[in-house]
Order: structure tokens, then sequence, then C-alpha cells
């Protein structure tokens, strides 16, 4: 499925995609995903390591490329493992704030703080 076009529908899109890829790779019963580098590629990854996974997922929103910045590879790179469970909880976190805020000032304000940490990086 290719998803919504774009804003709002996409970005939450994505952010679900990225914790299912996440949840269904975690664990002692995790499972080998495969990704696709776009519909008209041959070429892919198979992994259920963290890094690999998400450094070959071409994910088309600020939000969920910046998630995977923020999680993964400084996870992977301080403590070797624990990538995925890192971007499951914090992609659930935004989840819950774009689905449940009554403002649109709520989400700017997230937004702003991950363009902080980035900066950070």
């Amino acid at each position: 499925s290719r998803g919504p076009a774009g804003g709002r529908d996409l970005e939450l899109f994505e952010l679900g995609l990225v914790s299912r890829v996440a949840l269904s790779s975690l664990g002692p019963h995790g499972c080998l995903q495969g990704i696709q580098a776009n519909e008209r590629s041959n070429l892919g990854t198979l992994s259920s390591v963290s890094g690999r996974l998400f450094e070959n997922l071409r994910l088309r929103t600020w939000l969920a490329r910046a998630l995977v910045q923020l999680t993964v590879k400084p996870q992977r790179e301080a403590f070797g493992d624990g990538g995925l469970l890192a971007l499951l909880v914090a992609a659930k976190l935004v989840e819950a704030v774009w689905e449940n805020s009554a403002s649109p000032f709520d989400r700017f304000l997230m937004t702003q703080s991950l363009e902080r940490a980035l900066e950070g990086l």
C-alpha cells in the first residue's frame, strides 16, 4: 500500500508504519522484514536489525525520518542494541500527541522540540 498522498494523514501513516515494522521485528519472536527501495527497484533489504531496516526504509515525512534519526542510530551507537524498542516507544508517544491533541500548537511545540534535538546530533 502506498499510503495517503500527504499532510497529517501521511505523517500518521508513516508513524504507524515505523511502529509496525519495529514491533514485528522486536524480540526473540521478531521476524525478518523485507524492505524494497521503491516500486521500480529490484533492490531490497531483508533484516531484523534496526539500523539496516530503517536506513533503507524510504520515509517521505520529516517527522518519521526525525524519529528514526533520534532513536535508532543513537541507541545503536551508545548501546549496540535497543533501536527497535526506542523507535517504537518514541513513535507511539508522537502518534498519541498527533491523534489526541486538540490544538495545532501542541503539535507545533513537539515538532520544535524534535528539531532542537536533531540540531544536537
